[in-house]
């Protein structure tokens, strides 16, 4: 059954609404205060941990790039991927466009088909990134962070190092609101695609599943795998800098994001930090749930409150 224009309207005007509602007029909910109070207290933990066992320069910084072998890829494994999502999404949309699929009565594109595309694109580039670095490692992907053993202690210490930077990240999307309204009162916030269909009232729950899975699983992954997997590794052997190639991934990692342009800010710091870790850990499966972390907190928040979140 497919919606009528009145109905797909309404839903429409459901998102709309949230979209205009200002943040920095929301009281903050209990749960965010709850992640912001738990997180403070982790990272001053950390603090005093690494100011008594040798300071806080020596606990941040990176190994020397010379300490870790090149990787054994070219730059094709930096493009193949990167043409491959690209000239994917393009296909696919166009060919939605001559199945007549990419618009509704009101004229928006269907929320449901642009989170089908994203996921598309998004398992398989994964896939393609894993079969591609697999294959220049001569069948193993030992040492690139992709292993069992130890997952569950990486996954746990991403998601503390994530509880840890959530008061910066917040901090710096707050500000950055805050900055947009005195330079620009009446700029209009734009919500992501995933937190429109969340706040429509008339998805279905199949499709919030759908962008749990996609925006909370798979799009953490792809961005890993991308960013930190291949570009991280690949710009700090060409730049001779893993600070450089850290902060370098980071800007990229934001610049990915316009869609959301308010919060490029606050990315840009979370890329920062997700390339602190992989850096420091070597671990893929840290960084990843960090990244779900992330998302994942955002998507229930935004299911209970449609204000934007960073």
């Amino acid at each position: 059954m497919t919606n009528s224009p009145s109905s797909a309207d309404a839903a429409r005007a459901s998102a709309a609404s949230a979209a205009t509602r200002d943040p920095l007029s929301e009281p903050l909910p209990p749960v965010e205060i709850t992640f912001l109070g738990a997180g403070l207290f982790i990272l001053f933990t950390w603090l005093l941990r690494s100011v008594r066992r040798g300071g806080l320069r020596a606990a941040l910084r990176l190994d020397s790039i010379e300490t870790f072998p090149p990787p054994p890829f070219g730059p094709e494994i930096v493009l193949v991927p990167f043409i491959w999502y690209v000239a994917l999404q393009a296909m696919l949309a166009q060919a939605a466009a001559w199945q007549g699929l990419d618009t509704e009565p009101d004229g928006n594109a269907p929320l449901g088909l642009t989170l089908a595309i994203n996921a598309v694109g998004q398992i398989t580039t994964s896939a393609l990134i894993l079969l591609l670095v697999r294959s220049a490692r001569g069948g193993t992907l030992r040492g690139w962070g992709v292993s069992p053993r130890g997952a569950a202690a990486d996954a746990g210490r991403g998601i503390l190092v994530y509880l840890a930077i959530w008061p910066i990240v917040s901090a710096t999307a707050w500000g950055t609101l805050l900055l947009v309204r005195q330079v620009s009162p009446g700029a209009e916030l734009p919500l992501h695609t995933t937190l429109n269909l969340l706040n429509d009232a008339k998805a279905s729950p199949l499709l919030h599943a759908a962008a749990f899975i996609s925006a909370g699983l798979l799009a953490p992954l792809f961005e890993e795998l991308y960013f930190r997997g291949v570009l991280l590794d690949g710009l700090a052997r060409a730049a001779g800098s893993r600070g450089t190639a850290v902060a370098a991934t980071a800007m990229l990692f934001a610049l990915m994001h316009t869609q959301t342009w308010q919060f490029m800010p606050a990315l840009f710091v979370l890329g920062i930090v997700l390339g602190w870790l992989y850096a420091r850990r070597r671990s893929m499966v840290a960084v990843v749930a960090l990244h779900a972390a992330f998302n994942l907190k955002t998507l229930i928040l935004a299911l209970y409150d449609p204000v934007p979140a960073a």
